[in-house]
């Protein structure tokens, strides 16, 4: 007869079909976040060319605020997480606490991007 096994055996052994679910719907979340930034963003700093000045900057401040504000998260709530709680991988907490970060931040630049796109109106 043959067995059935409950694990995902991609590239990492031992991955669960759950784990590897619970990874990719936080990557879409985290992304989705970074493209809602990037929208607001490019509403309040507008480029009309590719190879402009405000393009570039848009780009430094999208790869700016995705990557300081990772670490500047990872490395205190892993250290909280680890000395309150006792919590030793403390990745998926991290992770659902940066997700709602890069939310608050995507929909205050999108709201002042919209603003300012209706004041322009």
């Amino acid at each position: 007869m043959f067995v059935v096994e409950t694990t995902v055996n991609l590239l990492v052994p031992n991955v669960t079909l759950e784990v590897l679910v619970v990874n990719v719907l936080l990557t879409v979340l985290i992304a989705a976040a970074a493209t809602t930034f990037t929208l607001g963003l490019f509403l309040v700093n507008p480029a009309f060319h590719d190879k402009s000045g405000e393009f570039m900057i848009n780009i430094q401040v999208c790869v700016f605020v995705v990557m300081i504000s990772f670490f500047a998260l990872l490395i205190p709530l892993d250290n909280i997480l680890y000395d309150l709680f006792a919590i030793v991988d403390a990745l998926y907490p991290v992770a659902v606490i940066y997700t709602g970060f890069q939310w608050i931040l995507a929909i205050v630049m999108l709201s002042l991007g919209a603003k300012k796109l209706s004041n322009m109106e």
